[in-house]
């Protein structure tokens, strides 16, 4: 609602305005009063600060827009406390009032003025027109009474919402203000270098994160790192796009000393590994080769897609991780005979090179070059391909859950299915930091077993069994196994029976349970043995020797244990 002949005096009557973002009066998000005029459960935010409560005003200041940092990126987020409301016109609109948070303390003076102009000024008004008698002005007080509840009802209710109100009038002031989601930063020692750079949600410092450079195409956009800052939403790393105009794909003349300048002014900022990836499209392929020839010491990999050009691979760069991609249409000039003849190159001087011809595809810098790039990426960074980060990411989630749940042979399972997929560094870390957990949870449980096995050996021996079963397939469930068979060996102080009386026969187990039971774990042996997970299988197999060892599943367990070695 924009301010008309000054900021209006307290307890002012208001036409309502229109917005210039909708065509309709202020009142359109409340129910609008007599004559257009605002409702009085209804209040209004303005960038200028001016709330207004009903047909009155206050002129109650708010706080400025966030500060975007020089070089920043990113755009203001909205406030929390915004919520489900509507959103308010770029002029000014009303909120209906509801069950919002608290108001401020500092900010209820104003309104609270407000609220005592409206009541004294509507008994005033109704007492002169009820004139000097005696009934008129009981009249007049039960009136002022009346009007001084509803009011006061209505403030209660706008500072309530007084907050939503601010928060509306400072996002809406700051979005005017701030910059595109992309917004470049300029190099501190050459403002005229600009280069984008995306850096995951939740960036630890503490880690080394990996970088990826992308180099755009001559007079392309750099913003989005050739849709490649998906990276850094995925939390793969940081993306640094770097912003070449003029002649670049020579880094000797310039732009490598430019990248390497950027390079260390990132490396300021933030912890990163010490080798870097490249990739690059057209003019940005022939840059990101041709630089990754000549600081082999410091590039990891480089996935350069359908360059003009290209430089016969130096022998001693042969560390550097290539993959090469062109569309099979792109022969204007003929980039897909140079691409091939380059990994040609590459594969004679015995570089590792991955290479992607795509059918049907011209000068573009396609969806599926995009997708092969993001697996290279990770490949090299994590040793794992797309299926197999799933993979990891499914184990790691499910050793976390049963870590928590207590389940410490599942957790146990879970890490070594990760390691059996020949991870990168940051997995193998994951993976032993479980399997460590898991030791020193078994290792402290079995301590304390063992004491109280020594006075109390048939309490003890449940409480093996049930953390035999609890570490199932790892060591601890084997030592525990092994404490089990020493209390079963050990004589028992037991009276001998009378010459009348014959000792009662064991039980029978129920045949049913047995063969869910022997099936079950039958099968889940095999499954162990079909894995390579011998260890895990010959557990189960002792299980169900030890739990049934009178029935034929004993004798299957037997035999399978036999051709195991055992």
């Amino acid at each position: 609602m924009p301010r008309c002949r000054g900021a209006p005096r307290l307890g002012t009557r208001l036409r309502p305005t229109v917005s210039s973002a909708t065509g309709d009066t202020d009142g359109s998000f409340g129910d609008p009063g007599p004559s257009g005029a605002v409702p009085a459960n209804c209040i209004t935010s303005t960038h200028s600060g001016v709330i207004q409560l009903g047909h009155h005003v206050a002129e109650i200041p708010h706080p400025q827009p966030p500060a975007v940092p020089p070089g920043g990126t990113g755009v203001v987020p909205a406030p929390a406390t915004l919520g489900r409301a509507p959103p308010a016109p770029a002029s000014g609109g009303f909120l209906c009032l509801g069950a919002l948070t608290p108001c401020p303390a500092a900010a209820r003076p104003a309104l609270l003025e407000v609220a005592t102009d409206v009541s004294l000024a509507e008994a005033r008004r109704k007492r002169k027109r009820g004139g000097c008698g005696r009934m008129a002005c009981t009249e007049n007080q039960n009136r002022y009474n009346r009007v001084q509840e509803g009011e006061a009802a209505a403030v209660r209710q706008a500072l309530a919402a007084l907050p939503l109100a601010l928060a509306i009038a400072s996002h809406s002031a700051a979005l005017a203000g701030a910059p595109p989601a992309d917004t470049p930063r300029k190099l501190k020692g050459d403002p005229n270098q600009e280069y984008f750079l995306y850096v995951p949600k939740g960036h630890d410092p503490k880690v080394a994160a990996w970088l990826l450079v992308a180099v755009q195409a001559a007079k392309a956009d750099a913003a989005g790192a050739l849709g490649l800052s998906k990276i850094a939403d995925e939390g793969g790393g940081i993306v640094l796009a770097p912003i070449f105009k003029g002649d670049f794909q020579d880094p000797d003349k310039g732009a490598g000393a430019k990248l390497k300048a950027i390079l260390k002014e990132v490396q300021a900022d933030f912890r990163l590994q010490p080798k870097i990836v490249l990739v690059g499209f057209g003019e940005g392929a022939a840059f990101a080769h041709r630089y990754a020839l000549s600081n082999a010491s410091s590039v990891l990999g480089c996935a350069a897609h359908s360059a003009d050009k290209w430089n016969d691979p130096n022998p001693n760069a042969r560390s550097v991780d290539f993959l090469v991609t062109c569309g099979q249409d792109d022969k204007t000039p003929n980039r897909i005979g140079e691409a091939q003849k380059f990994a040609k190159a590459l594969k004679d001087r015995k570089f590792e090179v991955q290479t992607l011809w795509l059918k049907g595809v011209g000068h573009t810098f396609d969806a599926r070059a995009r997708d092969k790039t993001k697996d290279f990426f990770y490949k090299l960074t994590t040793g794992l391909n797309a299926w197999e980060r799933t993979k990891a990411r499914t184990c790691v989630a499910k050793a976390d859950a049963a870590l928590k749940a207590g389940k410490f042979g599942e957790a146990y399972a879970a890490a070594k299915e990760l390691l059996d997929l020949k991870p990168g560094d940051e997995y193998v870390a994951r993976a032993n930091a479980v399997l460590q957990q898991v030791a020193d949870a078994g290792k402290e449980r079995l301590a304390k077993l063992d004491e109280q096995a020594k006075a109390q050996p048939d309490a003890a021996a449940a409480a093996y069994e049930k953390l035999r079963e609890q570490f199932l397939g790892t060591p601890i469930a084997a030592a525990a196994a092994e404490r089990l068979d020493t209390l079963a060996k050990k004589p028992q102080d037991e009276p001998r029976p009378k010459e009348s009386e014959k000792p009662e026969a064991p039980a029978e187990p129920d045949p049913a349970k047995m063969r869910n039971d022997c099936r079950a774990w039958l099968a889940l042996a095999n499954n162990f043995i079909a894995n390579g997970k011998t260890f895990e299988a010959r557990g189960l197999l002792q299980k169900i020797i030890n739990t049934y060892p009178e029935s034929v599943f004993a004798e299957q367990a037997k035999a399978k244990l036999e051709q195991l070695g055992e």
